[in-house]
Formats: C-alpha cells, structure tokens, sequence
C-alpha cells in the first residue's frame, strides 16, 4: 500500500502503475488506487474513474457514527449545499448535524410526532417535517417554527422539494398535495392512492428531460404512479394497477426514480422490482431472502446504483441497469429506515432504529 502511495509520485510510470492497481484482486489495493487517481487532475484520468463506476462503491466504509438521539431514528435529509444533515426520531424531535466535524448543530422541537419525513428547501433556509397530519416550516437561520401547513387530515408519510421550492406531500389519507408557495398555506390535490401514499421523489430538473417527474408509490394497491405534477396529470401506472400482477405482496414500502426520470424502483417486503417508466416495463425483480425486509430506498447521483437499506442492519448496493449486487455496508445493528445521498454523490448517511446515523464514504 505505501509502495502504491509512493508510486504516483515517480511520472508516467508510476501513474500508469497505479491505474494498473484498479484491476488488481485486493479490494483494499483497489481502494488506495481508486483514491489516489481521483485527486489527480491529468487528462484521461476522469475517463479512468468513470470506467470503474458504479463499483468504486465497493470502497465505501463508515466514516463516524453519529449518537445523540434516545430512539429510533427515522428520517434523515441532506441541505443543497451538502454540509448539514437533518434526522428525525421517535425521540420526538429533529436534530442539524455538521457532516464535515460530525457535530450536533442544533435540536428543533419538543414533543413532535415521530418526525420521519423531512426536506430541504433548495436554498437551504428551511427544512419541511411531518407533525403528524400537519407539515412545520423551519426557519434554520433562526431554529424555529415558523409555519404549520394544515390539509392532510391523516398522517404526513413523505415529503419532496423541487427545483422551484414547490413541496409536494403524501399522506396515509391517500392524498397528494402538492404546495406551490409553501408559506402561503395554499395547495393543490395532485390525486390519490386508494390507500396509504408510501413514498415519493421529484427529479431534479437539472437531472430530468423535462424536470416534472413524481413518483409515488402505494402500500395496499402496490402500484406505482407517474405524474406530471406541474400539470397536475397522471402519466400511468406501474405494477398492479393496470398490469393486474401481485408484484409487493404484502405491501409497497419505499420508491425511488432516477435521476434522469426514466427508472422507477420500488420496494417492499423482501421485493425490488424495477421498472422502465417510459417503456412501462419491469426490467427486473430482486428477491431478498425470506427474512430481509427492505425499508428504504436511495440512488446515486451518477445513476448507477442504488440503496437499499435492510431490517438487519446491512445498505445493501446494486448496479441500477442490472441488479448486480454490489456491496454491502455494515454498521447498523437494526433496521435501516432512511437513506440519502449527497448532492455530490461522495457521501451516504443512514438512519436506523438502532438510534444512530451513519456517515459512509470513500476514506481519504
């Protein structure tokens, strides 16, 4: 390894050896190799990087844990910037954390309502969470309160943030609102699930052909819903709805989308199906084993991977174009709940309700 370190110095040569170290059988040599080139800046090197993707996840370790929370924790958020972390707890309340120095910024609230659903707004001012049936607005330039949302007349299960700072809810009423101006209290029903509204994600316009793709998943119905939600249209429906198959039994718990829009995946019991949106095609299913459940669902920034986080504690990581398992992280001793991922795609933070989050990066 410290030969490797030290080769990188001594020209062409030693640069050559280092590239030559990517396909070397030791993960760990791997590792130092894929490290060193990725502070390079010479031509070619990014191709080199590129090349090795979505497998240089394989690297990834825990960097710190962070403690703090007294239970479960359920949520958890990156800001726009990447340099601050919001959790969620059944502890009843949410805390900031610093991702660079692990440090607890602050708590907000006492007494919430088990606060698992969380957002940015996308200067990073404010952080949207669920109360329950109601949604709060934080100022985090000042750390309170400053807006309730009230419309959902059942509990608030996820929540997303556009590129423009709409905020879209959905709720175990069934609903989708979707907040144009979120301060203003007004909302739109974008449309309904006949029973609870799992999870949802909107694309990134800067990721997205057309930067209006929702995606929202069902826990009964097991189908998955496609929307233009500036238009407030449906585009279709994928799984059981209009293919008549049984695709979660029992229950839908988490989705996901692409960055670019074109892939669906949804999870549920020990089942990942994945789904091309605009040929409206399962492209595969992963079948977990019998006493693996998969509660939460993230994909990378590239469009590669994607993570799943399991009741045993394991993220486990899959290539998005094949369902190749790729790694697994190791850290948590209970049920992984929340998974996000950087705005840069290095970093990965889990909550669990073994009460801790986890940082996961590549080790510098």
């Amino acid at each position: 390894m410290a030969a490797l370190t030290e080769a990188i110095n001594y020209g062409d040569a030693g640069l050559e050896l280092v590239i030559q170290s990517l396909q070397n059988e030791s993960v760990q040599l791997k590792a130092v190799a894929y490290k060193l080139l990725h502070k390079r800046k010479e031509a070619g090197i990014g191709q080199v990087i590129a090349a090795l993707n979505p497998y240089h996840y394989k690297f990834f370790e825990c960097l710190t844990t962070l403690s703090g929370h007294t239970s479960d924790v359920y949520g958890i958020a990156f800001s726009p910037d990447g340099q601050t972390i919001a959790s969620g707890s059944h502890d009843k309340t949410i805390k900031l954390w610093n991702i660079q120095t692990s440090q607890l910024i602050s708590t907000l609230g006492e007494g919430l309502s088990s606060p698992y659903a969380l957002a940015f707004s996308p200067d990073g001012k404010t952080l949207y969470s669920n109360n329950w049936n109601e949604i709060k607005i934080w100022d985090l330039q000042k750390k309170q309160e400053i807006r309730i949302l009230k419309g959902h007349f059942d509990a608030v299960l996820s929540l997303a943030v556009a590129p423009d700072g709409t905020l879209i809810s959905g709720s175990q009423d069934k609903l989708i609102y979707v907040w144009e101006q979120p301060r203003s209290g007004k909302y739109d029903v974008l449309g309904e699930h006949p029973c609870y509204v799992w999870g949802m994600n909107t694309v990134k316009v800067s990721l997205s052909i057309d930067g209006k793709i929702l995606i929202s998943g069902s826990a009964i119905d097991r189908a998955i819903k496609i929307w233009n939600w500036k238009q407030r249209q449906q585009i279709t429906t994928l799984g059981n709805e209009t293919l008549g198959l049984n695709n979660y039994a029992p229950g839908l718990s988490c989705v996901a989308i692409s960055p670019d829009g074109t892939i669906a995946i949804a999870g549920g019991e020990n089942q990942v199906d994945v789904w091309d949106i605009e040929k409206r095609e399962k492209i595969y299913t992963l079948t977990l084993e019998a006493d693996n459940k998969i509660h939460s669902i993230s994909v990378s920034k590239d469009g590669e991977a994607f993570f799943g986080g399991l009741n045993n504690g394991i993220i486990k990581i899959w290539n998005l174009f094949t369902g190749e398992e790729i790694h697994d992280l190791e850290g948590h001793s209970a049920n992984v709940m929340s998974i996000a991922v950087s705005p840069d795609g290095k970093t990965v933070v889990s909550a669990s309700i073994d009460k801790t989050i986890k940082i996961w990066s590549i080790p510098e």
